[in-house]
């Protein structure tokens, strides 16, 4: 990024321009967030095959009332011991709550990463409309400060009008550099997102939706509504499986035996494992039903903060769409004349130094109150667009 910011001044000539639609898709291909929300989807798949909990396997020999080559030999045996068959059931039943909660976790970050670019994007669109603005300013107080000085020079104007017309000159051309720094920075911020070997501006324009309809949204299978009625759901199948830890458990066992050294035949067992006397398990339980109810109250505050912050992202949508559209179709079109017909009002001596320089503050007070205004609407929009899933 350092050579950009050195070049600043070729910034518009030399990079190339990426949509927002194109900064979006890119973002998503390579941003490093959303490859770990797939891996812990993989992750959790993986261990779906675990919810089968055979115990551990022992191979054995022994021997019983042995003496002078007489008695009871097992020449081998095998046996399983804690098979849990109990809980194989809420186990497979908790980990495929795992899986759809890892799921609905990338489709949120997916959404947020989303967002977030738009945002940036947007940023990098404002960042160039006031570079671009005050480009254009720079080159219209370069031609008044021209005029100021032959008028100065046939003493048509004072020493101090003009060494105050050299000053708002100045300023502009500082608040021109400034502009173009903002804008390599947004430039920047941008194209963190991307994780791409090219470096991208954005173009000077945007189409904009004209109408979104929020009736045809529906804000409960929004994953940030849905994403704590699974948590909910994983608390309560954790809560089946810690439950289900203090069911018996099963362990057989079976050999080939010799008696008094004849042959042909055999042994076995069967018997069950009771955790009677276990306080892990206990424990284990008492702390899943704390986690259930914690994971009950979360989803009735987070559904009722999704529907807050919806209700917020209409009103806001309508506010900058009111304020953007009086900028766009009323102010601005008579800034542009401000803007030209000010400083040929001057160099006709129409008007002086001090009206050309009030109608330029004007005009540019009133370009960059519209930029804010613009920047706000495609943030509404955006926001509402992140609820429509």
């Amino acid at each position: 990024l350092l050579p950009i910011t050195g070049n600043a001044q070729k910034i518009n000539d030399s990079l190339p321009i990426i949509s927002m639609q194109e900064a979006v898709k890119l973002a998503k291909e390579n941003y490093p967030s959303l490859k770990q929300r797939q891996l812990e989807i993989d992750k959790q798949q993986q261990l779906k095959g675990t919810a089968f909990d055979f115990g551990t396997t022992q191979i054995f020999t022994g021997g019983e009332e042995v003496k002078d080559g007489t008695g009871i030999y097992t020449t081998i045996g095998v046996g399983q011991s804690n098979i849990d068959v109990f809980g194989i059931a809420p186990n497979r039943k908790l980990l495929e709550q795992r899986i759809q909660l890892a799921q609905k976790a990338f489709q949120l970050s997916e959404l947020d990463l989303e967002l977030e670019v738009k945002k940036a994007w947007a940023n990098a669109l404002q960042s160039k409309r006031n570079y671009n603005l005050y480009k254009e300013l720079d080159s219209i107080y370069t031609n008044f400060e021209k005029a100021v000085a032959l008028n100065y020079e046939v003493e048509a104007i004072s020493k101090l009008e003009y060494a105050a017309a050299k000053n708002q000159a100045l300023q502009i051309q500082n608040k021109f550099l400034q502009s173009k720094s903002e804008y390599v920075i947004a430039l920047q911020q941008l194209n963190l997102w991307l994780i791409s070997d090219d470096f991208y501006t954005v173009s000077d324009e945007i189409d904009i939706a004209s109408e979104i309809n929020v009736e045809s949204f529906s804000i409960e299978a929004h994953p940030l509504y849905t994403v704590s009625q699974l948590q909910l759901a994983e608390a309560e199948a954790n809560f089946k499986a810690a439950k289900a830890e203090n069911l018996p458990k099963l362990n057989l066992q079976g050999g080939l035996q010799k008696v008094n050294g004849n042959s042909g035949f055999y042994t076995y067992q069967a018997g069950i494992s009771i955790p009677f006397l276990s306080g892990t398990t206990k424990a284990q339980v008492r702390t899943a039903k704390i986690d259930r109810q914690i994971a009950e109250s979360n989803m009735q505050f987070k559904q009722k903060e999704v529907q807050s912050k919806f209700n917020q992202a209409k009103e806001n949508h309508q506010k900058w769409k009111t304020s953007w559209l009086f900028y766009k179709d009323e102010v601005l079109p008579l800034i542009k004349e401000q803007k030209t017909g000010a400083l040929f009002a001057y160099k006709e001596g129409e008007i002086d130094y001090t009206a050309f320089t009030q109608l330029i503050k004007e005009a540019i007070q009133s370009e960059l109150e519209a930029q804010t205004a613009l920047a706000n609407y495609l943030e509404s929009i955006f926001q509402l667009q992140y609820f429509n899933q």
